[in-house]
């Protein structure tokens, strides 16, 4: 009987070098949705950017656009602040991704109706 906590005793100081081990191992990282959300929102203000040299969107339809960019930022960057690590949820990006996408088709839509000052239009 009085084995029994001996042993017991000897396994757990046996098991601590392992458990040590385990938790030095290096962790993956995990996706970050934000970088992919930022990086759209960049190409998304630099196709509008473009649309206003080429004269394609007036002044309305980009602060329009600019609006809903800045809208989709800042909602960004409140799920990060909810979040512990401070990165979005597959969900969180996957919304956000949703709002870009509906923009983008906005600012092609704008663009293709609009013809650059200029441009000879047929009828």
């Amino acid at each position: 009987m009085t084995r029994l906590p001996a042993l017991l005793l000897a396994a757990a100081f046996a098991a601590v070098p392992v458990l040590a081990m385990a938790q030095t191992a290096p962790a993956t990282p995990a996706p970050n949705g934000s970088s992919e959300v930022n990086k759209r929102l960049n190409n998304q203000q630099q196709r509008i950017n473009q649309g206003a040299a080429a004269g394609t969107l007036n002044q309305k339809q980009i602060n329009h656009d600019t609006k809903v960019d800045n809208h989709v930022a800042n909602q960004a960057t409140k799920m990060e602040a909810r979040d512990p690590n401070g990165q979005l949820t597959k969900n969180q990006t996957r919304k956000l991704n949703t709002e870009l996408n509906q923009n983008s088709r906005t600012i092609n839509r704008q663009k293709a109706k609009t013809p650059a000052p200029g441009a000879v239009t047929t009828q």
